[in-house]
């Protein structure tokens, strides 16, 4: 298959930090997911091709972290539609949670792991056995984080790819402004605001939202060989600008892209573009 993004407009943006970073600019926001799902399956390497794979070759299994937004889910249906069609294969893949809350299983649909397996795992071949999670349901949050560690510490040193979205004040999965930037999975308490937040995503209220939860630490995150970002509207474009021309640091958690060890590629509607570029 020839994906197909190769026309969208590219340019380059030089941090604060003095590191470059791509931009790819969809043609609007329905077309982001078709501008985003072929360049995740490209990062993904041969492993999502296991057919290519010549025989007796040994390929490592890449370790992706993803994120359950609303925003990346018309790249999860693009995905899915690669699947059903028979160019990509994820049972090659595995996947560590981007985040989850305190006391939260898999059936809980308030819970990021519920909306994941739907919205992308279920329906293609991703083998159950390959995703790690936090068990919040029926473990301590720090015992839980621990395991998590352990887990991941056994099929590699650190991630492949982590596909997130721009989120409101450059929140970082649990990772709110103030964070400490930590390695490995960690713990952390909810603002008020960010549990109104995920209440109005889920329908239901304040209450429903635990205090707690823990997070994939802006240092593992930094470390990943690529990091893909997802970027809509011209509020996200305003947080994006902020995180990549500002001085990196905790106010700011997605600002950690200026000194991400690995490539960061940022794919964002005109809306986004306009306000990252505006003068």
């Amino acid at each position: 298959m020839i994906w197909k993004h190769e026309d969208r407009p590219k340019s380059t943006i030089q941090c604060t930090s003095g590191k470059t970073i791509q931009i790819i600019t969809a043609k609007n926001k329905p077309d982001l997911g078709k501008t985003t799902a072929p360049i995740f399956a490209d990062l993904l390497g041969p492993c999502a091709r296991p057919w290519e794979i010549p025989p007796g070759d040994e390929i490592k299994s890449p370790v992706i972290a993803l994120s359950s937004a609303p925003g990346l889910m018309p790249i999860f249906d693009e995905l899915i539609g690669y699947y059903l069609e028979g160019w990509l294969s994820f049972e090659k893949i595995w996947a560590v949670s981007l985040a989850e809350l305190e006391g939260m299983s898999e059936k809980d649909p308030l819970g990021f792991r519920h909306r994941l397996v739907w919205g992308l795992l279920y329906p293609v071949d991703f083998p159950a056995s390959n995703l790690l999670w936090p068990e919040t349901a029926s473990n301590s949050l720090e015992e839980a984080a621990t395991a998590l560690s352990k887990s991941f510490s056994e099929i590699g040193d650190k991630l492949d790819l982590a596909l997130i979205e721009v989120e409101p004040g450059g929140r970082v999965g649990l990772n709110e402004p103030g964070t400490a930037w930590e390695p490995g999975w960690i713990t952390t308490g909810l603002s008020q605001e960010l549990r109104t937040s995920l209440a109005a995503k889920s329908g239901g209220n304040d209450s429903s939202v635990p205090s707690r939860g823990m997070t994939a630490g802006i240092g593992l995150l930094s470390g990943a060989r690529n990091v893909l970002v997802a970027c809509t509207g011209s509020d996200g474009g305003n947080v994006l600008r902020q995180a990549l021309l500002d001085e990196p640091g905790v106010h700011m958690p997605l600002s950690f892209l200026q000194e991400a060890q690995g490539e960061c590629i940022i794919i964002m509607d005109q809306e986004a573009a306009n306000q990252l570029h505006r003068a």
